[in-house]
């Protein structure tokens, strides 16, 4: 259980969480008290926060708290959209056509990694649904633990960049936002979490299709794996794939 909560809770969640945090934070101190920054820098408001977490520790679960809700907001997102709105502007996500050719590359390749082309998933057309990904995920949480939990590490990584994403989004509404403000118009440094939201967006998002196809080539690569060891117990006779009969009375 913990680990799952380390891959998908933290990566996918904190990280992200915590950017909007510091942004909103900024703009909060901003709209209430333009004086705290002293004519300092954009981030004093948040070393001063840094410092009462020293003084007081449990300030440091409180925001914890907070990112990992602002995080999880984040991630009630449809990862979908993030394709929708990143060039080439169009949903393609499971990848069909690159799923077929992980499948003719291993039929093609079959001696080499002992591939039995007759106990791979087909894939007659350019068009698989989520449903059949989404059983294939079953499939395997099911019957391979161990590939699943593998598989689990792509769709974390895949989560982790539609959530930083969407923070470099809102960060952007909100560097833009803070500029609007009478106590940081001077400051030198203003600009900053602007730009750091835009290079979040740029460089999430401009990968996000990159990661995401890897998390589907992974998924049906494992999915194909274990079809063939499962047809293989099967035609074994394997205690673990023949149906026991029920025990007499």
């Amino acid at each position: 259980m913990f680990d799952r909560i380390e891959k998908i809770d933290f990566f996918a969640v904190l990280p992200a969480g915590f950017f909007v945090f510091v942004v909103l934070f900024i703009d909060y101190q901003a709209f209430l008290s333009p004086d705290a920054f002293l004519g300092k820098s954009i981030w004093n408001p948040v070393l001063k926060l840094a410092e009462t977490v020293g003084s007081k520790p449990v300030t440091l679960a409180l925001i914890l708290f907070v990112c990992y809700l602002l995080g999880s907001s984040l991630r009630a997102f449809p990862v979908k959209w993030v394709e929708r709105i990143t060039p080439p502007f169009r949903l393609e996500f499971p990848y069909p056509e690159e799923l077929k050719n992980v499948i003719k590359e291993l039929a093609s390749n079959c001696k080499a990694c002992d591939f039995d082309p007759e106990r791979s998933p087909t894939i007659n057309n350019n068009d698989v649904q989520m449903s059949v990904f989404n059983y294939w995920k079953d499939t395997l949480c099911i019957g391979a633990h161990d590939a699943f939990a593998y598989y689990q590490t792509f769709e974390a990584r895949t989560r982790f960049f539609a959530g930083m994403f969407w923070s470099g989004c809102i960060g952007i509404v909100g560097g833009t936002a803070v500029l609007l403000f009478r106590g940081v118009s001077e400051l030198p440094d203003k600009y900053i979490p602007l730009v750091l939201s835009v290079i979040l967006v740029v460089i999430f998002g401009g990968q996000f299709r990159r990661v995401r196809l890897q998390e589907a080539r992974v998924l049906i690569t494992l999915f194909a794996v274990h079809m063939q060891k499962r047809k293989i117990s099967q035609q074994d006779g394997s205690p673990d794939q023949r149906e026991r009969a029920p025990a007499s009375r």
